[in-house]
């Protein structure tokens, strides 16, 4: 896979500019903070226990983050491509992570550290912005998502995720999936079958 480094950056800056206007200056110096990787499918990118101090801008590929519990994995989050992520509480507070991030497919990345984020924050008041309603972004998901597993129907969950999220249901597990959903895999694979029909 060949991948040019300044393609991805400039996708990665024009999502930043869409969310908020950066100076000329901010956009060269962001430019200089990320280093491209590409990853191969099931790689964990950070794991449960350790401090995460990484941030990631995903160009192309899946990611899922998930936590154990009794052996088994509980998807917490899906992150498609076109946005950065991180285990933000982690990232944030410098505590240990207590969830995995792992590739769902082969990823190219754009990867840089908190430390160097947060040069970027004290040096540009716009990029503080970007960071800030990038985090608000996330918190507005989180916030929907916790409604749903709350107050919505199993049918109503599925729904909510196809409109959301079309493709994603041919690019991951369906236990994956429902566990996303917080319903088993017996009442996803009826809800599925019901709405292939």
């Amino acid at each position: 896979m060949k991948i040019n480094q300044d393609v991805v950056g400039k996708e990665m800056l024009n999502l930043f500019t869409s969310i908020s206007p950066l100076t000329d200056e901010a956009i060269a110096d962001i430019s200089t903070i990320f280093e491209l990787k590409i990853v191969k499918k099931n790689t964990l990118l950070a794991k449960e226990g350790t401090k995460i101090n990484k941030m990631w801008f995903l160009y192309e590929g899946l990611l899922r983050s998930f936590f154990l519990k009794d052996g088994r994995e509980c998807t917490t989050w899906i992150m498609m491509d076109k946005f950065p992520f991180t285990n933000y509480k982690s990232f944030i507070t410098n505590e240990p992570s207590i969830e995995n991030i792992i590739t769902v497919e082969d990823c190219v990345l754009l990867e840089t550290t908190r430390d160097k984020v947060h040069q970027m924050y004290a040096k540009y008041h716009c990029v503080e912005t970007v960071g800030r309603k990038i985090a608000e972004m996330y918190f507005v998901r989180h916030d929907a998502h916790l409604h749903s597993m709350l107050f919505a129907s199993a049918e109503e969950r599925y729904d909510d995720f196809i409109t959301k999220m079309p493709d994603i249901i041919d690019r991951m597990k369906s236990k994956d999936i429902a566990s996303y959903l917080g319903i088993s895999k017996e009442t996803f694979s009826r809800i599925y079958s019901k709405n292939k029909k």
